[in-house]
């Protein structure tokens, strides 16, 4: 598959009526237009895929809109949806934050470099009225670039803050990746995933500018920072034979994703 320069936008949605239609307008009021659109809305049972279609309609940029019935849970949702992307980037994008119309435009100096395979910034977390509350830095404080295998590989850039090389999701099947030790019964969410690809394969851009405005409310599926805080409990109490398993296939992925046998 070959992939056009830009970078795609890949916005998951369920049931994100009241605050999508903000999000949506500071997507194609980038000052650096996406390559596309792509909306995957998991069996929304309010009016977000009408907000949808009515903005796309009048938008110069392309919207590609797909439909899950039944669901697929936002883990799938997104890493789905991102396979279909034909930008040589993909950004993952949550229905009720907001992002500032010029984040492409700060990622877009990387794009070129080979040697990266993901951009990751900071953000603003704001409440539901849009009230600043603090800046949400996920351990970056200097613009600069990170060597391969530099983090842990269980902890993560949460995917509203990541731009990823497209070509990650064609390293192995994303419905045969590893289970998620934060939540055991379900394979490695989204961000994790790519996080953990990109890691392995390439270098990682830190931009400590906030690039998005990162809404907590009643119905975030995580928190500020909470599943990384809670993370040592989790595992503890999941058990130490899951957890072998789970780094046995761990890596194994990473010497297949690095083209090591070894």
């Amino acid at each position: 598959m070959r992939y056009e320069h830009g970078v795609s936008v890949v916005l998951a949605t369920h049931n994100g009526s009241r605050f999508i239609r903000e999000q949506l307008e500071t997507l194609v009021g980038q000052t650096v237009h996406p390559l596309e659109i792509i909306v995957s809305d998991d069996a929304s049972t309010d009016d977000t895929l009408e907000i949808v279609r009515n903005l796309s309609c009048g938008s110069a940029t392309e919207f590609k809109i797909h439909e899950n019935v039944p669901a697929l849970g936002f883990r799938s949702n997104f890493l789905r949806a991102a396979r279909l992307a034909r930008g040589k980037f993909v950004a993952f994008c949550d229905q009720d934050d907001i992002w500032d119309t010029k984040k492409i435009e700060f990622c877009s100096p990387y794009l070129d470099d080979r040697s990266v395979s993901m951009i990751a910034h900071t953000a603003i977390t704001i409440d539901s009225n849009n009230r600043e509350l603090g800046v949400f830095r996920q351990g970056i404080h200097r613009t600069g670039l990170r060597k391969p295998l530099t983090y842990d590989p269980w902890l993560t850039f949460f995917g509203f803050s990541i731009v990823f090389r497209r070509e990650l999701l064609d390293l192995w099947d994303v419905d045969d990746r590893f289970i998620d030790f934060i939540v055991p019964s379900e394979m490695i969410a989204h961000d994790r995933w790519v996080m953990f690809l990109a890691q392995v394969v390439g270098q990682t851009v830190e931009i400590d500018v906030p690039l998005v405005r990162y809404r907590q409310h009643a119905h975030n599926l995580f928190g500020n920072g909470e599943r990384e805080r809670s993370a040592g409990r989790r595992t503890v109490a999941w058990g130490l034979g899951s957890l072998q398993g789970s780094h046995d296939r761990h890596d194994r992925y990473r010497r297949a994703a690095s083209g090591s046998d070894g």
